[in-house]
């Protein structure tokens, strides 16, 4: 049977970035070999982990040995100490042949990996309620009564707005074809 790596915290999505780079610091300096590995790609966007040969005991001897230095004082605070003004946040991290892909971003980030979920439960409707091309969902948002539509398309498949273009420039070709033979598209005569 293969060890796991022993999970030392897990860092849920939309952390800042200085939080999640500063908690790898800390537990980097009190745990040698502390590692960051990837989370589940739901509600775990990373781990920080110890390899799978360390015990359970070593990892409490050496945070509690940290503990014991932090308890007999901290330096004077730096400017350094001081977090920033960035709004970028740890949605994500996930391993890939070639390496490591960090979601980092803000709102924009964090709607991309909500529809890469929303698409699981999307894709066996699509199937269930037998949409060929597309199927849409008609959403309020609460606080100011707008109408919006989450719209899934099929990779092959037209969205509605690019079946209606298509629509259009068929009618205005066959316009043109009846104008070019004398006849009134309009239904006026020729």
């Amino acid at each position: 049977m293969t060890k796991k790596p022993m999970v030392i915290a897990r860092i849920p999505p939309g952390q800042s970035l200085e939080l999640f780079s500063t908690l790898c610091a800390f537990f980097g300096s009190a745990l040698d070999g502390c590692l960051i590995s990837q989370g589940n790609g739901l509600d775990i966007a990373a781990d920080l982990a110890m390899g799978p040969d360390t015990s359970e005991r070593d990892v409490v001897v050496a945070l509690r040995r940290a503990t014991r230095k932090l308890n007999k004082g901290l330096p004077a605070a730096v400017a350094e100490d001081e977090p920033g003004d960035d709004d970028l946040v740890l949605n994500h991290m996930s391993a890939t042949d070639t390496g490591v892909v960090f979601g980092i971003g803000g709102a924009q980030e964090v709607a991309c990996d909500l529809a890469a979920h929303l698409l699981q439960s999307f894709i066996p409707a699509m199937e269930q309620m037998g949409a060929e091309n597309y199927l849409s969902w008609d959403l309020l948002d609460p606080d100011t009564q707008e109408r919006y539509s989450l719209i899934a398309v099929k990779p092959r498949g037209l969205t509605p707005h690019e079946a209606r273009q298509r629509a259009d420039d068929e009618a205005a070709r066959l316009r043109a074809l009846l104008v070019a033979n004398g006849i009134d598209p309009d239904g006026g005569g020729a």
